[in-house]
């Protein structure tokens, strides 16, 4: 089967799935601004433990916009930076906005493996899930990752990553859906 077939199969089952989840699923209106919607604790200091840190390479204050976890992997969407210059400075390729793929199988000492770059004008924003696929042609984990129009080029949509294999990620589709 060629790869565009299987693109097409794959992009079908994740869309299948994204519509099974319920819609409770969506973030609560109040989230952002005020205090209301807001899932707060009982205010009770010591019940949460905090057992590892990291700083990833790259980061600018305020710019993760996003987070999804699954087996061993930690995925951090970096928004990049607010002013959507794009991944290229001068010819050059720099990404800037993208995941971190983090490795905590050792929850004390988390470690960062690896960047997924988004393409130019383009910015991950709140939206980003990993999840096992099963079809006749594909068995593994896919991230998908919401994809922010910015810049004179606007692409925007959805991003579909095979992240089986978390070390090495594998684009499947960008702009997908918008």
């Amino acid at each position: 089967m060629n790869r565009s077939r299987l693109t097409r199969r794959v992009v079908g089952a994740v869309i299948a799935a994204c519509l099974l989840v319920p819609a409770a699923a969506a973030a609560h209106t109040g989230q952002h601004g005020a205090d209301d919607g807001h899932l707060f604790g009982t205010g009770e200091w010591g019940k949460i433990e905090l057992v590892g840190q990291l700083e990833v390479s790259g980061a600018a204050d305020d710019l993760i916009a996003d987070v999804a976890a699954f087996g061993n992997y930690a995925y951090l969407a970096n928004w990049g930076e607010a002013d959507c210059s794009g991944p290229e400075t001068g010819g050059v390729n720099t990404p800037d906005a993208g995941a971190w793929v983090i490795d905590i199988s050792d929850p004390a000492n988390p470690v960062e493996v690896t960047f997924i770059p988004m393409p130019q004008d383009t910015r991950p924003g709140e939206g980003m899930q990993v999840t096992h696929i099963e079809t006749d042609k594909f068995s593994g984990e896919i991230l998908v990752m919401n994809a922010e129009a910015c810049g004179k080029n606007y692409k925007g949509g959805f991003m579909l990553y095979d992240v089986t294999n978390p070390l090495k990620p594998v684009k499947l589709k960008e702009g997908f859906g918008d």
